[in-house]
């Protein structure tokens, strides 16, 4: 019963730490607000968590692992984004729903993380789409020629950048299913023909 009790309470407290995150931010939020609004003392605050940067992750998690799975994430089709605009388009849908199956993690990832260890996480996020992007190039070294010298370079950042742009803007409008649809096929459609196109030149 006790460590049911205890279970709630630590429920209550990340509850109420994401709407003091989302709120003010990390950098703003203190533990002080968190403990008032967990209807907890701030010792017993710190019974549960070491302080705000655990509870921060803590938090991130879910939308940290979901990155991290997803990334590049094929679905069975190692040629993804090269061959298959329908498998584009599945990925994206795929991925667009389980950014919305923890949405306030990945807000809090995304907008709110300045001043914790994640503050810089977006630019490690698109230097790690870059890798991903060049392990395809090596899984089929013919297409390497499209995306060499420097302007090759440009373009896989660029290329990079988009995915993180995909994943903000849904955080930022938070559309209706039906308009996340037709954002989610135009912009896999987008990237599916520009990949095809450039890929023209090579083959």
């Amino acid at each position: 019963m006790l460590q049911v009790k205890k279970k709630e309470i630590e429920q209550k407290i990340l509850e109420c730490a994401e709407k003091v995150f989302i709120d003010k931010s990390y950098s703003s939020a203190s533990m002080d607000e968190i403990a008032s609004c967990s209807g907890v003392s701030r010792g017993a605050l710190y019974t549960y968590f070491s302080g705000k940067e655990e509870l921060f992750s803590r938090l991130c998690e879910p939308a940290i692992s979901i990155i991290d799975s997803c990334m590049f994430t094929n679905l069975g089709e190692c040629e993804l984004p090269f061959y298959s605009e329908e498998i584009t388009i599945k990925q994206f849908g795929f991925y667009s729903n389980k950014i919305f199956e923890e949405y306030s993690s990945f807000k809090l990832l995304f907008f709110s993380s300045a001043g914790s260890k994640y503050e810089n996480y977006r630019e490690c996020l698109i230097r790690k789409y870059e890798e991903g992007f060049r392990a395809f190039l090596d899984y089929d070294d013919k297409f390497k020629p499209a995306f060499e010298g420097e302007s090759g370079e440009m373009i896989i950042h660029t290329f990079a950048a988009t995915y993180i742009s995909f994943t903000e803007e849904l955080l930022l409008h938070h559309p209706g299913e039906e308009e996340r649809d037709k954002y989610i096929t135009k912009m896999a459609m987008i990237i599916h023909s520009a990949i095809k196109r450039l890929l023209r030149e090579v083959l």
